[in-house]
């Protein structure tokens, strides 16, 4: 069940405008990018912290909704290419008009749902980051062993 404003959202001529098909394919780009940036982050802190292998799946999830992201976004900024492409025809068949309407809101609905999920999955990490990780305050071990083997100290 989607919730009671979306359905409405959705359908209205806001949303199905085809100028807004860039603003929402840039969004969903940009979306992919953040999750791209949050799945390098997130194999760091496992790298640095020593986890098990398992805990290394946790990166499956953010790099796949990424590249999911980035498709869509990719397919809604060609959906807006083909509109300034047929902008320019003179006389234009309505049934063309009708198949690129469709196509507009069928592209600016997968990338309203994507930046969804794409907000859920990062939201997520966030929760999985918190409970996996400790947060000491205390210096690094490589910090504590080199003072303890007489290197001078910085």
């Amino acid at each position: 069940m989607l919730p009671t404003f979306l359905p409405g959202f959705i359908d209205s001529p806001i949303c199905c405008r085809p100028d807004q098909l860039p603003l929402w394919g840039g969004i969903t780009t940009i979306c992919a990018l953040f999750l791209f940036i949050d799945a390098g982050l997130l194999f760091r802190k496992l790298f640095m912290t020593r986890q098990s292998p398992w805990s290394y799946l946790l990166i499956v999830l953010p790099l796949g909704v990424s590249a999911w992201s980035f498709l869509v976004g990719r397919e809604a900024l060609e959906t807006a290419t083909t509109w300034q492409r047929v902008v320019t025809i003179r006389s234009i068949p309505p049934t063309v008009v009708d198949v690129l309407l469709a196509r507009t809101q069928m592209a600016i609905n997968d990338c309203l749902l994507l930046t969804l999920i794409s907000l859920l999955v990062f939201i997520l990490l966030f929760r999985a980051e918190i409970q996996m990780f400790p947060r000491v305050d205390r210096r690094p071990v490589w910090v504590v062993m080199r003072g303890r083997r007489g290197f001078p100290r910085l």
